[in-house]
This record gives C-alpha cells, structure tokens and sequence, in this order.
C-alpha cells in the first residue's frame, strides 16, 4: 500500500494548525495526503470536546474506523486533540 495519511479535524484553529503541522511531519516522512481514509495507511483524528456535538461527532468518527480497522490491522489510526478516550 502507498504511503498516504488522512487527516480529519474538528474544532479550534490551534487543532487546525496542529493538523498542518502533522501533514507537514508525515509528508516529510514520505506520506502523501488523500481525501478518503480508505485509501489511507495512516489516520488522523484531531478532536475537539469542547461542546457535546463536537465529542459526538469524534466518537462517531471513530467508531466509523472499526471495521477498516479490523479489515488492515496494519492500519494506524491516531486520536490526538481534546478527546481523552
């Protein structure tokens, strides 16, 4: 599998920014970015639990990966931001 990463952000504009510091991080590593986490070999999830929807919706994210999850074991997946899961 090629060596590409996805990066989903939810929240503030210092989790924007930790996210073009992590694509910036990855890409230097030889990553490229894609749109679809399935195509990805790495995934990242920047959350934000500030208001209750936005904790939904990590959550939900997260769930969302399970099934890829178990499919490429292979596959990292990375929770970082306000979320303590």
């Amino acid at each position: 599998m090629d060596k590409k990463y996805h990066i989903w952000t939810e929240g503030c504009q210092m989790n924007v920014a930790d996210s073009l510091r992590v694509a910036s991080a990855l890409e230097h590593l030889g990553y490229c970015p894609t749109q679809s986490a399935q195509e990805a070999s790495v995934i990242v999830l920047n959350t934000c639990v500030v208001r209750q929807s936005a904790e939904d919706k990590a959550y939900g994210r997260l769930h969302s990966l399970r099934p890829l999850k178990k499919q490429r074991p292979g596959l990292v997946v990375n929770l970082m931001g306000c979320l303590v899961a």
